[in-house]
């Protein structure tokens, strides 16, 4: 159904404020110690220079073409063949880390009423699987020191990978992170644990106040069981700021997603983003697929080096993500199929498509399937903006 645009528009999705603190982590210090450990060239300079930037772009390329072509499906299938490899890795370090911690950062902003109640317990206890090194970790710390409140007493935060490498250079940075923030000085603690995501935290773990899961889910075609019941056993127990799953935008990704979302609310879990109802995602199946672009300028020149040597500068963060809320009700007490109230609020899923009849329209989530929303010449819609229920 195509309808004209008659609808309030309640916001776009926030563009991110970087705040001083990640240029001076993300430009200055991880390039510098990516050179002291990683460059073959004996330097008397130890900052990071253009000549570095050189030498590394060369991986940087290669891994970004492994993670995107077909021929490097070996490598999308497994993290740790290539955190494995030391090229690989200060690759990853340089480049996208920065880029998923931008994109995890992103969603923190939007979403920060569910955040802001970790500032509220003197205890926060993180989980990060597929840490890497630490990248959900440490964007959510940098975002937790933006907000100017109080922290936490302690911030426990606990690091799952495959790969011992990449936790281990995850570890030497966020102690030079540590070193950065002295608000952050004797409060943060971690523990690596080497080994699956659903395996790995036992079954004896303390529950965490949060839970991130970066770009884990996309290295299967779909779910096991045991594995979606670890997720299922997992946010029964979650804290009160919930879980949040980051894949890449592309449809087999985002669309695994939507399965799991159809699951676990299913079983009575809530969801606090992005979707705006209870009910069978829209876009689980088919040619469309729920995902997101939103502007960003990270800040410092270093980035923006390596873009160019991809060939342009990352302006818009792609990706696609589900958060379910914390403080959920007992099993016993949940109810299946929890379709929640009816929703006066719906979320455009995306960019403007041109019609047969030269108008332009967007997809708005609404149960069951999308709805086509005519949009008026030259009005700006973006992907993740929400709209009061069209008449």
């Amino acid at each position: 159904m195509n309808r004209p645009m008659n609808s309030t528009k309640v916001g776009p999705p926030a563009s991110p404020s970087f705040p001083d603190l990640w240029r001076r982590f993300f430009d200055e210090v991880v390039p510098a110690w990516v050179k002291s450990e990683y460059s073959k060239k004996k330097s008397l300079r130890p900052e990071f220079t253009e000549a570095d930037g050189r030498f590394f772009s060369r991986g940087v390329v290669e891994l970004s073409e492994s993670l995107t072509l077909t021929r490097g499906e070996h490598l999308r299938k497994s993290k740790s063949s290539y955190f494995a490899h030391p090229r690989f890795r200060s690759s990853y370090l340089l480049y996208f880390f920065p880029l998923q911690a931008a994109k995890f950062f992103t969603l923190f902003e939007q979403n920060r009423q569910s955040l802001l109640k970790l500032h509220e317990t003197p205890f926060v206890r993180v989980t990060d699987f597929g840490a890497g090194p630490g990248t959900a970790s440490i964007a959510l710390l940098i975002w937790m020191i933006s907000q100017g409140r109080p922290l936490p007493e302690k911030i426990e935060l606990t690091w799952i990978d495959t790969d011992f490498h990449i936790l281990k250079d995850g570890a030497a940075l966020l102690n030079k992170f540590l070193e950065l923030e002295p608000r952050l000085k004797d409060r943060v603690v971690l523990t690596k644990k080497v080994g699956p995501w659903w395996s790995a935290n036992g079954p004896n773990a303390a529950a965490p106040s949060v839970a991130l899961f970066g770009n884990v889910l996309n290295e299967h075609s779909g779910l096991l069981e045991s594995q979606l019941s670890f997720i299922e056993n997992l946010l029964e127990n979650i804290g009160p700021a919930g879980a949040i799953f980051m894949e890449p935008a592309d449809r087999s990704s985002s669309q695994l997603l939507s399965r799991l979302r159809d699951q676990l609310v299913e079983k009575g879990l809530e969801l606090a983003g992005p979707c705006l109802h209870h009910e069978r995602c829209p876009l689980a199946m088919g040619r469309d697929w729920c995902h997101f672009s939103t502007r960003a300028d990270l800040p410092g020149k270093w980035f923006s080096f390596f873009s160019r040597g991809l060939g342009s500068e990352r302006l818009w963060l792609k990706y696609s993500y589900l958060w379910f809320k914390g403080g959920h009700p007992p099993k016993s007490e949940r109810k299946t199929q929890n379709k929640g109230p009816p929703t006066t609020l719906f979320r455009v899923v995306s960019d403007p498509i041109k019609g047969q009849d030269g108008s332009s329209f967007v997809l708005l989530c609404t149960p069951e399937k999308p709805f086509k929303l005519k949009i008026a010449n030259g009005r700006r819609i973006y992907r993740g903006d929400i709209f009061k229920r069209p008449r």
